[in-house]
């Protein structure tokens, strides 16, 4: 493994400001044993740490690895979070596993709350990589180089296991469902809940929750939905051997993650089913769209049940209250005008600048955009609800931060 040493190569890759680096992979080696190509990784990763893991930026020697372990990596605010939730499901924390530890980043935080803990990679380049990150941020964690599958078959009864399989496919597709990652997460399942007295699953936000739980055949504890600043970011699978929860009552936590709180909203497959529909066809002084881990649950309908003042707007997922609600997760509007789908009305919007939220399925939102030339605004918004009819609402979003009136014309 070639180590940045060089004080000269460092501020370079400190310093350098373009939009693309690639660029150097096409010219002569800038220093003395340090590759092109690892200026380039070094430099992109940076900018993704920038963003998901600062702490790493205060490292001079940590090196960062290629772009497509970046895109799968946990950040380091939900793996601090992943890591605190361990309270939750475990007793004991004397020995823990992460079978897929790629970077490292989560066996870097899970890692701190165990005794002894063993991170476990196949691949050669990023065992290595992990190997001097370890050493670079002074961890404990055991390193081994194996396949997961073949690993787990071998070892006692642990307290931890954690796994995020590589949702990639031989052509760098993406991959959703679990039998098609790696490990194959269905055959590996049995051996998990033989081997360890509480599992965590990472999985990719795309995944089908309500099928995720039959597959997982009554062994699941929760589900977390973990979004930073309202969207969503990881979801996370809880299981525990002895847990036999039927799917419809198990606890599906909406987290929510700001760098000033931590919100939390929690349900269930039979709340969410047997919510009792509050539908409004008139839009109402506010609106309000949820946050995207409540529209991947359909949760928004149990926020109507749990709040008098809240209404489903027609057939959407948009809400709608007369009174502002405080702490909602998602976006919050005040409503100006209502607007009819048609030329006449809509011609003099023509150019100005406003946002746009479609609602309305056959038309999207940039197609809308487009044809009415419009700029964008981060406080003007025109959402497309069916209501009966086409309409447009045209709205002003609330800052959190900011108490909005419904006298506020500015």
């Amino acid at each position: 493994m070639t180590e940045i040493v060089s004080e000269e190569a460092w501020k370079f890759i400190k310093s350098y400001n373009n939009s693309s680096c690639e660029e150097l992979l096409f010219k002569p080696q800038l220093f003395t044993g340090v590759r092109n190509k690892l200026l380039v990784k070094q430099i992109n990763g940076r900018k993704w740490a920038r963003l998901k893991a600062p702490f790493l930026l205060e490292h001079k020697d940590y090196l960062f690895g290629p772009k497509l372990s970046l895109e799968q990596c946990s950040s380091s605010f939900t793996a601090a979070f992943k890591a605190k939730r361990l309270s939750y499901f475990l007793q004991s924390f004397v020995t823990g596993i992460d079978l897929t530890s790629g970077l490292g980043i989560d066996s870097y935080y899970l890692g701190q709350h165990f005794k002894s803990f063993t991170s476990i990679e196949y691949q050669d380049d990023l065992i290595e990589l992990l190997k001097h990150n370890n050493r670079v941020l002074n961890t404990t964690n055991e390193i081994i180089q194996a396949r997961a599958e073949d690993y787990v078959k071998n070892i006692s009864t642990v307290d931890f296991i954690y796994v995020d399989p590589a949702r990639r496919g031989s052509k760098g597709e993406k991959m959703v469902v679990w039998e098609n990652c790696t490990p194959n997460l269905l055959e590996l399942l049995p051996t998990l809940l033989e081997k360890a007295r509480s599992v965590a699953i990472k999985a990719s936000p795309l995944i089908d929750i309500t099928e995720s739980l039959r597959q997982f055949k009554g062994a699941c504890a929760a589900v977390d939905i973990i979004s930073v600043k309202n969207e969503v970011k990881e979801l996370l699978f809880w299981l525990s051997p002895p847990n036999h929860i039927e799917i419809e009552n198990v606890p599906i936590h909406h987290f929510n993650l700001t760098s000033e709180k931590e919100h939390q909203y929690t349900t269930t497959l039979s709340e969410i089913k047997n919510a009792e529909l509050k539908i409004s066809y008139q839009p109402l002084n506010y609106l309000y769209d949820p946050a995207p881990s409540f529209l991947k649950t359909q949760a928004f309908r149990v926020l109507c049940n749990d709040n008098p003042n809240l209404y489903q707007l027609g057939n959407s997922s948009l809400l709608t209250s007369d009174i502002e609600i405080v702490d909602f997760q998602g976006r919050c509007f005040l409503l100006k005008e209502v607007l009819s789908h048609n030329k006449k009305i809509l011609s003099p919007l023509k150019k100005t600048a406003f946002s746009v939220i479609s609602k309305y399925s056959k038309i999207r939102a940039d197609a809308f955009k487009k044809t009415w030339q419009l700029k964008e605004s981060s406080k003007h918004f025109l959402i497309l609800v069916n209501l009966d009819k086409l309409t447009v609402l045209h709205c002003k979003k609330i800052n959190k931060s900011t108490e909005a009136s419904i006298h506020d014309d500015k």
